[in-house]
């Protein structure tokens, strides 16, 4: 499949941090994926679509184009609540990286 050979950062949420890793093998039928983390070596079976997960391009930099489809409500400062309005990951991402952050810290995946 398309994901042998990608190269993916995974959030683990207790460390509040991104490992990237490569993805080795992938199993269709269990959507598991043998990962292999840069930083240690350490190899792990993960069902990427219970995991947060960024895919990388070919320079390491987040693929814009193949992010999860996660979106959040926001209510924009100084704007009232009628205008609040679901926002794609990616865009948040780029617009308010550290309070998306900040989010997921405080409330989890």
């Amino acid at each position: 499949l398309g994901a042998v050979g990608r190269r993916v950062k995974v959030w683990w949420p207790i460390d509040a941090i991104w490992y990237t890793g490569q993805i080795k093998s992938f199993d269709p039928d269990t959507a598991t994926a043998n990962l292999e983390y840069e930083c240690d070596g350490h190899k792990e079976k993960v069902v990427l679509y219970k995991e947060k997960y960024v895919w990388l391009d070919a320079n390491g930099r987040e693929d814009m184009h193949e992010m999860q489809r996660f979106e959040y409500l926001v209510k924009w400062k100084e704007f009232s609540h009628l205008h609040c309005e679901w926002v794609p990951e990616g865009e948040l991402l780029q617009l308010a990286r550290q309070k998306l952050m900040n989010f997921h810290e405080k409330y989890g995946w």
